[in-house]
């Protein structure tokens, strides 16, 4: 998968709101350890855990 912004976005979409529901590949385009950077505002956050 191309790190370019575009194409993770895009594939997010397709992933989650796509002909096939693939909650797998949804998640597995984040980090395990649930943090994200917002490259927006320069900072992280840290996602609490939510099980399906």
């Amino acid at each position: 998968m191309s790190t370019d912004t575009e194409t993770v976005v895009r594939a997010a979409y397709r992933a989650a709101e796509g002909t096939v529901l693939d909650v797998q590949g949804f998640r597995d385009l984040f980090t395990e350890d649930g943090v994200f950077n917002n490259v927006g505002t320069r900072s992280a956050a840290l996602a609490r855990r939510v099980d399906s």
